[in-house]
């Protein structure tokens, strides 16, 4: 009920505002991600607004959709687990993210590689490479058990808390692999779940992990950058480098995500796509006169 009010309350504000302003409106899901799309997005044809979740985004465009005459919104979604539940979005003027989320994506581009260049010590870098080439990839992969528990989580209403997990509980810092039973026991007192059985909960995990998932649908970006944070501990920097916490790990991803690497994603072309069909309503920075940021 109260994500309806929310998004209730967005909507009747985008149509006040459309009142004096003519430009197209994009609803993202938080305040982060409009920090990193507004790079990208011409403020001068298009405004930017917070919907406080996933949910709300798309209360709000199926609100805006049903008027009929409103025209000119776009709402960003992370795809979360619909790639990994086959559940498509069913409703006009929504995109989504190629991978779990927008963390996720900037994971998996060259933005890791300058934030492991800023933060970390060449020589420890390229030894951990060695066995483990492809760094984002196993750091998405060594995440995944976590990933399904978010899952399992959703799927059974199980109601876990994810927020405010001490990581070095369940992780072992020198492989950066996760420990299934361990990684439950606190989630469970985490999320004062007492009642829950863990061997039950945990094999379950088991079982969702023989499924295959891909690392980048199921795992959660912040839960890699967690991992990637305890990387720096012991891994990636020099003894007087010091631990890289998780809120600068995410702040540096951002700003390392330039142009070149969301112009190289699916939901770029998704947004061109949406252009094309409402040409009145431009959104990237260089579709309608003005340059690419560099």
């Amino acid at each position: 009920m109260r994500e309806h009010i929310a998004a209730q309350d967005l909507a009747n504000e985008i149509r006040m505002l459309r009142t004096t302003f003519v430009g197209a409106f994009v609803i993202v899901e938080g305040r982060y991600d409009k920090l990193v799309y507004k790079r990208f997005f011409d403020s001068e044809s298009c405004t930017i607004e917070i919907a406080d979740g996933r949910n709300n985004v798309l209360g709000v465009i199926r609100i805006l959709n049903a008027d009929g005459a409103f025209s000119g919104v776009l709402g960003i979604v992370d795809a979360d687990f619909a790639n990994i539940t086959g559940e498509s979005i069913q409703e006009n003027n929504i995109v989504q993210t190629d991978l779990h989320d927008l963390e996720c994506m900037m994971l998996n581009s060259p933005a890791l590689d300058r934030v492991l260049d800023e933060h970390g010590a060449d020589d420890r870098v390229a030894e951990f490479a060695k066995s483990n080439p492809q760094i984002a990839r196993q750091l998405a992969t060594n995440t995944v058990p976590l990933g399904c528990l978010r899952l399992i989580s959703i799927q059974q209403t199980l109601e876990l808390k994810f927020e405010g997990l001490t990581f070095s509980k369940f992780v072992d810092l020198d492989a950066l692999q996760i420990d299934t039973s361990k990684m439950v026991q606190a989630v469970v007192n985490n999320s004062q779940q007492h009642q829950l059985d863990q061997k039950q909960l945990a094999e379950q995990v088991e079982n969702e992990l023989q499924k295959k998932h891909d690392c980048w649908q199921i795992s959660c970006g912040h839960d890699i950058v967690e991992l990637l944070s305890l990387g720096f501990r012991k891994i990636f920097s020099s003894k007087s480098g010091g631990a890289v916490t998780v809120g600068r790990l995410e702040q540096s991803l951002r700003l390392a995500y330039d142009a070149s690497c969301f112009q190289e994603t699916s939901l770029y072309q998704t947004m061109l796509d949406w252009e094309q069909r409402h040409p009145s309503f431009p959104i990237l920075i260089g579709q309608s006169g003005n340059a690419p940021p560099q």
